[in-house]
């Protein structure tokens, strides 16, 4: 039995985790980048705004990007809203 089958079968018995009512849960994504083409971060980020929730955080890990563009359109788009955070590690 896999390490995963086996922490499912244990917590199979157990109560759900999650209140009746979901509508108090809020979804956390984590987006995690180095130097990605900027045309596709822009796609995620957008993708991440868009959703009809409002209901969710995205906390972004720059893994030490090197190219000022991404790290400038990372800091402008955490920047315009409180759900969005970022962390960035100082090396790759």
């Amino acid at each position: 039995m896999s390490a995963i089958s086996a922490t499912v079968a244990r917590v199979a018995g157990r109560p759900h985790p999650f209140p009746a009512d979901r509508s108090e849960l809020t979804v956390s994504i984590v987006l995690a980048v180095y130097d990605p083409p900027l045309a596709a971060l822009r796609t995620q980020l957008q993708a991440i705004a868009d959703q009809t929730s409002d209901r969710w955080e995205c906390v972004v890990v720059d893994d030490a990007s090197t190219r000022p563009d991404v790290r400038n359109l990372l800091t402008s788009w955490v920047s315009a809203d409180g759900r969005r955070r970022l962390i960035r590690r100082a090396s790759n």
